[in-house]
């Protein structure tokens, strides 16, 4: 999480042209547009803070705010990702990183939208089950972690 990027929270007023929202909304975001223009503006780091409607989201009923405001930038990271690799149907795919926050919804992301044939993930041994469970098919391990085996 990089702070003042993600946000999460209830909406306590709307503006006259919003349409996706309205007060008492439960609500999750990144609402840093200019990442790359300003990347110290650290615009979430408020207790209230007016926000244009397209960069947030309504929050899943099955989530806390604690929960919700670890997403909107990982999860962004990944679909850009996935966008930039023009990653297709079919193709199998490496997954650096694949118990952490971005390599979560890569695999995810891959499993069950993409039609991804094989995801291969990296992973330490305490997070393999995790890995696994997300849809991973095979599992490779760093060498210092096994000493001369590599692929699970």
């Amino acid at each position: 999480i990089i702070p003042g990027y993600d946000v999460t929270g209830l909406v306590v007023k709307v503006g006259s042209k919003v349409k996706e929202f309205k007060e008492g909304d439960e609500v999750y975001g990144d609402i840093i547009e200019k990442v790359v223009a300003e990347p110290k503006q650290f615009d979430s780091l408020v207790e209230y803070k007016a926000v244009e409607e397209k960069l947030l989201a309504l929050k899943p009923k099955n989530l806390d705010f604690v929960q919700t405001a670890a997403l909107p930038l990982a999860l962004e990271m990944a679909y850009e990702g996935l966008l930039t690799a023009d990653f297709s149907e079919g193709k199998s795919i490496l997954v650096l990183g694949g118990a952490g926050g971005v390599g979560t919804f890569v695999i995810q992301s891959l499993r069950h939208v993409s039609g991804a044939s094989k995801i291969v993930a990296t992973s330490s041994t305490v997070k393999l089950d995790f890995v696994k469970s997300l849809g991973a098919f095979l599992l490779f391990l760093p060498l210092f972690l096994l000493g001369n085996h590599s692929l699970v």
